[in-house]
């Protein structure tokens, strides 16, 4: 019998190790050169976004070249519950993102609709989703979710799209928890919420560029209907509706907003947020370290509110203050806006590729929430991340100088001796490998000596 059992457990082992793993495909879609036919690789492509999804299993991975999907199969895309990505060719690449386009003005119809429980692991990036109207009658321009659907967006621009109810690009439902990475989200609207109405679920905006969206009633950008939105690290400029410029809670729910900047909504009634008594309370709303144009002054609140300044809590240091960005004028295409904060001591310039300064320092720099992680950030950054789409990335406006290690506005003895402590180390993050050679060394010595008995003025 124990010989048995032992054969047995043998046969198993050997089975699961002999056993090949499921090997993950990637699938090429091109909508000039493509064939549905065709085997989906990166020289014979498939012609439509539809084809390839139906064939991916979970980690597969659909590239889509530059070009313009249009059309049904290439819209109303639902992964049914995959796990897979969908992205452009070089998602980090602004003229790829901006010339792979999914455009849905042909037809009625959506960009995509999750509602098989999708996770974060369901990923779109590196594309522009625009045009989009929804179906009629129907909620979500652009975007659907519900079933405890939570895709993810990254590196997308998103604009244009449009719901003639709520949601010009998404609405979220069902304890839905979609996520916006590093997203360009423009010119969409709605009846409410011009970007996103948010219904039971959760939605998170992080490093995103929310600029000139609108809604004819509530929330230029996002409406939460019972549901709740973390905007963090986000420009949010030049959104409109008549309650509710940016945000606005209707029936509950709750917003909480961090290391962002709120500059030039406008409304009737709160031109950054709008808090009517609905069907039930909102939950705590907070405001942290942002730059929030008209402070409580931007936020109207429902005054049949028993304890209405209990509804938000302001925390940290937030700002009232002109951001400096390097462009934003409301007469202006919103798409010429550059949003990158200006400073004196090294500004990321999208033209040119590289690093300059100017004649002034943004006070949104260095001004976020000092527990958040600056290590993304280039060196010298006060060890503070910066407030805006920006913060926490390698793009964000510099501060400092890079050699005044100990934060004094001074490079001297304390600064040197930081950086021999640190002699032949490679250490993350690398604040003293001022280089970029790996290590401290001479190289790093002779930048310091450079620095050395530099004073702020």
């Amino acid at each position: 019998m124990r010989l048995k059992l032992i054969l047995s457990t043998v046969t198993i082992m050997l089975f699961v190790c002999l056993t090949p793993a499921a090997s993950t495909e990637t699938y090429y879609v091109c909508p000039e050169t493509g064939d549905d036919s065709a085997a989906g690789t990166e020289f014979e492509p498939l012609l439509t976004i539809s084809q390839a999804v139906g064939r991916s299993t979970d980690e597969d991975v659909i590239i889509l070249m530059p070009g313009i999907y249009s059309g049904l199969d290439n819209m109303n895309i639902d992964p049914s519950g995959k796990a897979i990505t969908i992205r452009g060719s070089d998602p980090d690449c602004p003229e790829s993102v901006s010339e792979t386009v999914m455009d849905g003005s042909a037809e009625e119809g959506r960009a995509f609709i999750f509602d098989s429980g999708e996770g974060p692991d369901t990923v779109i990036e590196g594309i522009t989703i625009r045009n989009f109207t929804g179906f009629a009658g129907q909620d979500g321009g652009a975007i659907f979710t519900t079933n405890n659907s939570s895709p993810l967006f990254r590196n997308c621009i998103i604009k244009n799209n449009s719901s003639q109810r709520w949601g010009g690009v998404i609405w979220v439902g069902q304890q839905s928890h979609p996520a916006f990475i590093n997203c360009l989200i423009i010119g969409n609207n709605a009846s409410d919420g011009g970007v996103a109405e948010i219904d039971a679920g959760i939605a998170t905006f992080r490093n995103c560029r929310i600029l000139s969206n609108n809604a004819d009633l509530y929330a230029g950008f996002l409406n939460c209907f019972r549901g709740t939105a973390n905007i963090k690290n986000c420009t949010v400029i030049g959104n409109s509706a008549e309650k509710g410029g940016a945000v606005s809670l209707t029936h509950g729910g709750g917003v909480h907003i961090k290391n962002s900047i709120f500059r030039a909504n406008l409304a009737n009634n709160g031109n950054n947020i709008f808090i009517e008594k609905g069907l039930a309370d909102p939950s705590e709303s907070v405001i942290g370290y942002s730059n929030i144009e008209g402070l409580k002054q931007s936020v109207y609140i429902d005054p049949a509110f028993e304890e209405p300044d209990a509804i938000i809590v302001w925390k940290g240091d937030n700002l009232n203050e002109e951001p400096l960005f390097v462009h934003f004028d409301l007469s202006d295409d919103p798409a010429d806006w550059d949003v990158h904060l200006q400073s004196e001591y090294g500004r990321w310039c999208t033209d040119s590729q590289d690093w300059v300064v100017d004649p002034n320092t943004s006070p949104c720099i260095a001004a976020g929430d000092p527990n958040s992680s600056w290590e993304d950030e280039p060196w010298p950054n006060w060890k503070r991340i910066n407030m805006g789409a920006y913060g926490g990335t390698a793009f964000a406006s510099k501060y400092g100088n890079i050699a005044d290690f100990n934060l004094d506005y001074s490079v001297d003895y304390a600064d040197l001796a930081e950086i021999t402590g640190m002699w032949m180390e490679q250490n993350e993050p690398q604040i003293y490998d001022i280089s970029g050679s790996g290590k401290v060394e001479f190289s790093d010595l002779a930048i310091f000596a450079e620095n050395w008995l530099w004073q702020k003025d």
